[in-house]
Order: C-alpha cells, then sequence, then structure tokens
C-alpha cells in the first residue's frame, strides 16, 4: 500500500473523462490487486520504458520478482499505448503472455527486448499473444484495459464490454483504498450504465462505436470525385465525417447501402456497426 494516496484532483483528471491514463493510476491499481493475490508481483509501471531509453543493461533485476510459483505482472507504455506482459518461470523457461486491447501488436522487437529486460535467454522465453481479449473501441482505453486484464489474470475475475463505468469503479476503489468484491463491481457498473442510458451516454465510449457511412450515389458520379474525411479515433461520430464538394457535383443522397471501396475497414482496429441516423443531404 502506498503512503501517499492519490489526489481528487489525480483522481478526476483520469478517471472522470477519456483520457489517456497516467502511470500513478496505473501503479496504485496494481497496488490493489497485489493486496488480494499473494501469489502476484507487479513491475513499476514507467520501468520498462526507462530501460528501453537507457539501456537494457542498465536495468536494477532486484526490482523484478521472477521465480516459480509467483505471476508477474509488468504493464509497459510504448509509443502512446498501454499493454500488459504477465511472466511466469516454469521449469527455467518463462511463459510470457500478452494482453493487447488494440490487438494490432505493433512491436517487432518485443520477443527481444523483453528478453533483455528479464535477464533472460531468449531461446527459453515462450511468447503468447493472447487473442481472448476485450478489445477497446477508442484511442485513450488501453490503461484501463491493462487494470483490468492484469486483475482478471490476478484474481480470475472476467469483465467485459470495459467502458466509462469501469473508470468510475476503479475511482470508487483508488478511493477506498480496496478492490470491490467481484459481484459488487458487477452491480455497481450495471447501475453506472443505466444512469449512462438515462442521462447523456456519448460519454461511454463502448457504446458509441464508429459506423459504416452508407452512401446512394447517381450514375454520373464516380467516387474519386467525393473526399472523406473519417475521424475513426473520437466517440462523438457523426461530427468527424466530412463530405466536401469537389466541382464540378451533382447532388448526394443517402440511401441505398454503398461501402466506399477505398474505405478498409479490415485494417481499422475498431468494430464498426452498420448504418448513421440522420445524415443530412448534400446539394
Amino acid at each position: 500500500m502506498f503512503s501517499v494516496p492519490l489526489t481528487d484532483k489525480e483522481l478526476s483528471e483520469n478517471l472522470d473523462a477519456e483520457v489517456y491514463l497516467e502511470d500513478t493510476i496505473i501503479k496504485h491499481y496494481f497496488s490493489l490487486i497485489t493486496d488480494v493475490c499473494n501469489n502476484c508481483a507487479v513491475v513499476d509501471p514507467s520501468f520498462f520504458a526507462e530501460a528501453r531509453h537507457y539501456g537494457f543493461e542498465t536495468v536494477d533485476r532486484s526490482k523484478i520478482t521472477l521465480q516459480e510459483g509467483i505471476t508477474t505482472l509488468i504493464p509497459i507504455h510504448i509509443n502512446d499505448h498501454w499493454f500488459l506482459t504477465v511472466v511466469r518461470v516454469i521449469n527455467e523457461s518463462y511463459q510470457i503472455q500478452v494482453y493487447d486491447s488494440l490487438k494490432q501488436f505493433l512491436y517487432p522487437n518485443f520477443p527481444h527486448d523483453i528478453s533483455l529486460f528479464l535477464g533472460a535467454d531468449e531461446s527459453k522465453c515462450e511468447i503468447e499473444f493472447v487473442e481472448n481479449v476485450e478489445k477497446q473501441v477508442d484511442a485513450v482505453s488501453c490503461g484501463v484495459h491493462v487494470c483490468f486484464n492484469a486483475r482478471s489474470v490476478a484474481l480470475n475475475q472476467e469483465f467485459g464490454d470495459i467502458g466509462f463505468s469501469h473508470r468510475q469503479l476503479m475511482k470508487k476503489e483508488l478511493r477506498e483504498s480496496k478492490l470491490l468484491e467481484k459481484e459488487e463491481c458487477d452491480k455497481f457498473v450495471t447501475s453506472g450504465r443505466k444512469r449512462k442510458r438515462g442521462g447523456n451516454s456519448e460519454n461511454n465510449a463502448s457504446e458509441k462505436r464508429l459506423r459504416k457511412l452508407e452512401l446512394t450515389l447517381p450514375e454520373n458520379v464516380h467516387f474519386n470525385d467525393i473526399d472523406i474525411t473519417i475521424n475513426p479515433w473520437d466517440k462523438f461520430v457523426s461530427k468527424d465525417i466530412k463530405i466536401r464538394e469537389l466541382p464540378p457535383m451533382p447532388s448526394i443522397n443517402f440511401g441505398q447501402s454503398f461501402v466506399p471501396p477505398k474505405l478498409d475497414l479490415e485494417k481499422n482496429p475498431f468494430d464498426f456497426d452498420p448504418t448513421l441516423e440522420d445524415l443530412p443531404e448534400f446539394d
């Protein structure tokens, strides 16, 4: 347990809005996990990034607990993204699991770097990229996913559809310096979602997924004559769809489905829900 608790300002700035979590929030939340999990150890969230910056030969491995029977949780922040690495030592080999909520792991040197970080022979590191991971639906909730993925691993508790209510759950638990029982967590999250639906639910990124743009074009209009910009990172989808008239430009109507050929949805790490309602006509 930390001798200096988080301030209300820190809790509010990180958990009352959909923003990237600071490492202090993750550090304190992981501390709550280890308070109730006797066979877990945690590596400081900033430790890997610092080692990667200053050189892995500078790592003080006395701060990394690696031994059989212990599950070591390592939150890692690379390229503005948090993901979780879990290490278990079994028969002198290192079983490493990666939980990435983007499901688009873009760190090709990870196997080499994690072996240097752990001070292990790379040939003894067995790495698994876990497929059954809750997928984030915005650009900023990776830290929240890291916390709940760690909790799932350590306490065998499953959390699905992670959204804004889970931030509020974290805020409550950090303020009270203890984790709630799983049943209490589920009730808290459910009631939070009901409150959101009764008011302004747009702040819940898990309930505001990006959707496909559907259009009907006149026969004499080609798709290349239209410039469409979609910002997939913003939860307010409709305001980020801009259709600009390029001369000459006949009228465009929205009706029967037409999926623009240049919009490659498969490469986007987010779920797409068809139809976008209440789009205006452009003349």
